[in-house]
């Protein structure tokens, strides 16, 4: 097997349960790695967010969203029409700052791995070749509880949101998993349960929503046994040499998948294995690398 098709994280996890073809596809010819209007506007607010919680500096802020902007154009047609431009950025990242003041005026950003832990990497070794990555926005302290907090930012054009969009959310089990065994490298205190929340900026009413969700033990631990069942059906499709397509999927997220037209076609005629490169990441991108079997090694000593 390509060493690429053993590359999971959220994302591509996500890809994998809504069609196994089009993870395939990606992995062996890249899939839409540009972005769009929409990743690049959700890249820096969340960049905003970031920088805002860490020194509360604005003008220090902006200047580091100018810089990780993509692209040239700073008021894309497409961006002006539904609000998203680097303007339209700077503007929810000031507004973010009601949201910094009420609900995380007692939250610092935490020290993790000698850093403050924004954008903070990690990678499991799953085993037989397979790792799972992933980056948490931002990991935070509450001062009078003295506990971890995790914070997913996003940002959507809808203007009504509803809790089920993150409350089941792999992403948040997987983060809160994570810190048991990061807490436990840095020798902080345990705690039961991990307060998670999401702060969502709405484009279309230029303003946020926050939820807050709590993820105990029973709940994060049955994220191992969903990566360990999406490691065994990218097995299973390899062997088999089928990676289902799944048509709902082709129009997704009001776009076409950069695959559609192709997807059909036998492999032969789109790659050679052989001369598909391998995705080299840097172990330095990480912070913390462990394996599956530490993680679950400190979730029985926590009796989970």
């Amino acid at each position: 097997m390509h060493p690429n098709l053993k590359l999971l994280s959220n994302s591509a996890c996500s890809t994998l349960h809504g069609c196994p073809r089009r993870f395939e596809l990606d992995r062996m010819l890249g899939g839409d790695e540009e972005g769009d209007v929409h990743t690049n506007f959700g890249h820096v607010v969340g960049l905003g967010v970031q920088e805002m919680l860490t020194h509360g500096d604005y003008p220090r802020t902006v200047w580091e969203m100018f810089k990780q902007w993509r692209g040239d154009d700073f008021d894309p047609e497409d961006g002006i029409r539904i609000k998203k431009t680097f303007w339209w950025a700077m503007e929810a990242v000031a507004r973010f700052q009601r949201l910094r003041n009420n609900i995380f005026g007692n939250m610092d950003i935490a020290t993790l791995n000698g850093r403050p832990a924004t954008e903070l990497g990690f990678k499991i070794d799953c085993g037989d070749g397979f790792y799972y990555r992933g980056f948490i926005d931002a990991v935070l302290i509450n001062r009078m509880k003295k506990q971890l907090v995790v914070l997913e930012c996003k940002t959507t054009k809808f203007n009504k949101l509803d809790e089920a969009q993150w409350y089941h959310s792999g992403q948040a089990l997987g983060y809160s998993l994570i810190l048991d065994t990061v807490i436990a490298q840095e020798g902080i205190e345990e705690t039961s349960s991990y307060e998670v929340y999401y702060p969502v900026y709405k484009s279309s009413e230029a303003d946020w929503e926050c939820f807050k969700f709590l993820k105990n033990h029973t709940r994060r631990a049955l994220w191992i046994k969903n990566i360990l069942l999406d490691k065994k059906h990218v097995i299973e499709y390899f062997n088999e040499e089928y990676f289902p397509l799944h048509g709902e999927f082709c129009y997704n997220f009001f776009k076409q998948c950069p695959h559609f037209g192709r997807c059909e076609f036998d492999n032969k005629l789109l790659f050679n294995p052989a001369n598909v490169p391998v995705k080299e990441e840097a172990r330095h991108k990480f912070d913390f690398h462990f394996s599956l079997e530490e993680i679950v090694e400190q979730q029985l000593l926590k009796g989970a």
